[in-house]
């Protein structure tokens, strides 16, 4: 048995305009989520994180092992939830996985919320 965790706020711009959205979704979501996993044993989780932790790079290709330095809400919300897991599977054994995704095809058109 397994969580796959892919539900947040998801618009650099926007977490910039309402930093308290990103925080409160991104953030205390995913705390209320593995509080109440913990209580059923520990339970192997995949979190859908972001290429925005790595902040601006300019070295290609960006390793995994690159350091993070997030610089919107946004990528600081990812940053902290993979920090918040590494605790959580280091205190409790609660053992997760954090997917980075790029964008493969380029950006899209931003739509403000």
């Amino acid at each position: 048995m397994g969580l796959m965790h892919f539900a947040a706020s998801a618009h650099v711009h926007e977490s910039t305009l309402n930093p308290g959205k990103y925080y409160r979704n991104n953030l205390v979501g995913l705390l209320n989520l593995i509080e109440a996993a913990r209580r059923y044993g520990p339970v192997p989780l995949v979190f859908s994180s972001s290429c925005t932790v790595y902040g601006n790079k300019r070295k290609s290709p960006i390793s995994e092992a690159s350091s993070l330095k997030p610089i919107n809400p946004y990528g600081n919300t990812k940053a902290m939830a993979e920090c918040l897991l590494a605790d959580f599977d280091a205190g409790y054994e609660m053992p997760y996985v954090a997917l980075r995704y790029f964008n493969a095809a380029g950006a899209a058109p931003i739509h403000p919320a």
